[in-house]
């Protein structure tokens, strides 16, 4: 019922369970949300539901500490233009930042501490509005200054 209407939606530290597609779909289906917060709640995917890459108004996500894993996809992220905030912390995605994501026009805080990433910093310098980036506790990724 809210589907159309929704703009945010904190599920943040519930002890909710989701899982695969069909516990995610419905995520794809909040056309008008701006702001995403599922951190340190129990929504199972392997790597991140490609259904958050259809909300094209988001502004803010939050997926930290979920029980995400698996590789972060590349694709899906190029349609968040307006994302300003992502949060990806404490998950196991045991990949590289998707170039698509790094490069959204608008991402001034960018997230990915403790969460099994691998690469290097090369993208940083296509990063037009960067702000923030933690990429902390990633034992895989090489990095230097």
């Amino acid at each position: 019922y809210l589907k159309d209407s929704l703009t945010r939606l904190e599920l943040y530290n519930n002890l909710i369970y989701n899982t695969g597609d069909e516990g995610n779909a419905f995520l794809g289906e909040l056309s008008n949300l701006e702001n995403l917060f599922l951190g340190s709640t129990l929504f199972e995917y392997d790597g991140i539901p490609t259904q958050i890459g259809k909300l094209t108004k988001l502004k803010e996500l939050d997926v930290s500490y979920t029980l995400y894993f698996g590789p972060l996809v590349e694709g899906m992220w190029g349609g968040l233009t307006d994302l300003s905030y992502c949060m990806l912390d404490g998950n196991a995605y045991s990949s590289s930042l998707p170039q698509d994501l790094v490069t959204l026009p608008h991402l001034g805080y960018l997230y990915a501490s403790d969460s099994v990433l691998n690469g290097n910093l090369n993208f940083v310098a296509s990063m037009p509005h960067i702000s923030e980036l933690w990429l902390d506790q990633n034992p895989t990724f090489s990095a230097s200054i």
